[in-house]
């Protein structure tokens, strides 16, 4: 598995909206998710309400070669996530 920096994740934060304190955090959890590689789907359960995209599990996600499935009720929220994923 790659060795990740935080630079890895300051562009993705930046294109959803956000910075290096959004970076920072998807380092982190970064650190955590490595320890299930061997996932299959990633369920993402509702956006976050008010800030980013939750774009760390969708890396993640893409990184293993799993499903990823959105699930959302807001409509608005998901069709702008789609150019961002893009």
């Amino acid at each position: 598995m790659k060795k990740y920096s935080i630079k890895d994740f300051y562009m993705p934060a930046v294109t959803e909206g956000e910075g290096a304190g959004t970076a920072y955090e998807y380092f982190l959890k970064r650190k955590i998710l490595d320890n299930f590689t061997d996932a299959k789907r990633i369920i993402i359960f509702g956006l976050p309400e008010k800030y980013g995209y939750s774009m760390d599990f969708i890396m993640f996600g893409k990184d293993i070669g799993a499903d990823i499935i959105v699930v959302d009720e807001r409509q608005e929220k998901l069709d702008s996530l789609k150019p961002i994923i893009n």
